[in-house]
């Protein structure tokens, strides 16, 4: 069977998963791929496109079946683009990801998109595809959604890999001939996480698969991560690794065995995101030993209300600035995550994250606008409150607005929010006097829109160096390959 991935922006972990298990089984993968600072920057300056280049992409590799991995700020694109190629093919589509699987109805109602898949894609996928070949009914294949005439078959989902050693190495070829990274390679560990924070679909997909007895969160052997680093180092001159794991240190012991190795064997400097009430001495000195020069944690918020009972992330403040102050002793750089605008939280309370994130002296702040995703706690705390009426529920559903946009609930200090958002991370890097003016002034005032963007703009540059840069690096290059490819006929854009 000859498979096509329909994606945009940036290189996505998830669809080099399933190309890699499809090509183990015998099939054959190509990327049709679109650029644009939506999933980079959330700049989203390319909508309403026609899409040329992914249309004769089909027409040139004439794919039996053409998949999509969705967010749910990607699905208004996914929705656009599939309108786009029913207009020209009667390929059917498929569409996986996180968005279908938490908005399953939405998704599977729009009248372009043939089948979705639910949940942990692999084993679904290579089964549909082996029986679609075969031409035997295929109906019945777990994780995946169906429309027959005028009904949708809804079948249940399949237990989780328990082994992701058993699984092969991300097919990264499939992005990298796109210039989706350069010489910064990013790799997962594990999957899942053991938490339920208010806010994250990771606590939906924990109670999708609730009757499964193997753990949601699972993570691979040392010998497993290190053998995949060898070869992307060898393969894709390797520079740095960013480990994408949602929590990164979950396991200290897998950790503490991981460092020597890693050092040993790979000795690149690395990236990683951790939970803030996990780190202690040891673990630190094991990630800093072995090459970590930079981490994240989740802030989120600097009131202890704010914290436990709206965002139940279980962890105090003392714990937070504990973290960052082992990891500065340490001399690693520290990335802050923040959230604002959540439902119920004050300007004041914005104020105090805004303080406290300030008073750490954190290598640089992302300040994130809370977006309601579809089932969590968090959200349904916003319907309740009367922060998300019919109008804005249904364009949360169609995927519409995003985390560094002002907020899509009708929150009464939103402006306040998106103010923080815009100054936070350009007065981390400004004189400390100044913050006093634009914390107590500032940010309660309405200020323009365009003036709003372009401090938005230019706070990216404020961020993270090693973070932007590196993002800089992946568009400029994505861009430059796409424009050669639209006006010369290179091998690759030919497949």
């Amino acid at each position: 069977m000859r498979l096509l991935f329909v994606h945009k922006s940036v290189e996505w972990l998830g669809i080099e998963c399933l190309s890699a298990v499809l090509k183990e089984a015998g099939h054959i993968t190509d990327l049709a791929f679109e650029i644009g600072l939506d999933g980079t920057f959330y700049f989203p300056l390319r909508q309403g496109t026609k899409h040329n280049a992914i249309l004769k992409k089909i027409r040139r590799f004439n794919p039996d079946l053409i998949l999509f991995s969705s967010t749910t700020n990607l699905f208004p694109w996914v929705r656009e683009v599939s309108e786009a190629i029913k207009k020209k093919f009667s390929v059917p589509i498929l569409v996986g990801g996180v968005h279908p699987t938490i908005a399953s109805e939405k998704v599977i109602a729009d009248k372009n998109i043939d089948m979705i898949c639910i949940g942990e894609g692999e084993d679904a996928i290579v089964e549909l595809v082996n029986k679609m070949e075969k031409k035997i009914p295929v109906y019945d294949t777990r994780n995946i959604w169906f429309k027959q005439d005028s009904e949708v078959i809804r079948n249940e989902v399949r237990p989780l890999i328990p082994n992701l050693d058993e699984l092969p190495f991300p097919d990264k070829e499939l992005f990298y001939k796109y210039g989706c990274f350069t010489t910064r390679l990013y790799v997962m560990t594990s999957r899942g996480c053991p938490y339920d924070c208010s806010y994250c679909y990771n606590t939906l997909l924990k109670k999708l698969y609730n009757k499964d007895k193997t753990s949601y969160t699972r993570r691979r052997s040392v010998k497993s991560v290190i053998n995949e680093l060898e070869i992307y180092k060898k393969q894709f001159n390797a520079k740095s690794i960013y480990f994408y794991d949602d929590i990164f240190n979950y396991n200290k012991q897998w950790v503490i065995e991981f460092a020597p190795v890693y050092r040993n064997r790979i000795g690149l400097p690395y990236y990683c995101i951790l939970r803030p009430n996990l780190i202690d001495k040891e673990l630190v000195g094991a990630l800093k030993n072995s090459g970590c020069q930079r981490v994240a944690i989740g802030f989120e918020s600097g009131n202890e209300t704010v914290l436990n009972e709206v965002l139940n992330r279980k962890m105090g403040i003392k714990q937070l600035r504990e973290a960052v102050a082992i990891l500065k002793e340490n001399r690693l750089k520290v990335d802050l995550y923040v959230m604002l605008g959540l439902p119920g939280e004050t300007s004041k309370e914005m104020i105090d994250t805004a303080n406290e994130v300030l008073a750490l002296r954190p290598d640089s702040i992302f300040p994130h606008i809370y977006y309601p995703f579809i089932g969590t706690a968090l959200m349904k705390k916003a319907v309740e409150m009367h922060y998300i009426d019919q109008n804005t529920l249904e364009r949360i559903y169609s995927g519409e607005g995003n985390w560094t946009a002002e907020s899509i609930i009708q929150h009464p200090d939103k402006q306040t929010a998106y103010n923080i958002k815009t100054i936070l991370p350009i007065l981390n890097k400004l004189p400390r006097f100044a913050e006093k003016y634009y914390l107590e002034k500032w940010i309660l005032r309405k200020h323009n829109r365009v003036f709003l963007f372009m401090l938005k703009v230019i706070g990216v540059f404020f961020c993270s160096e090693w973070e932007s840069t590196g993002r800089l690096k992946e568009q400029i290059k994505m861009h430059i390959i796409y424009f050669i490819g639209a006006t010369k006929d290179l091998r690759w854009y030919r497949k």
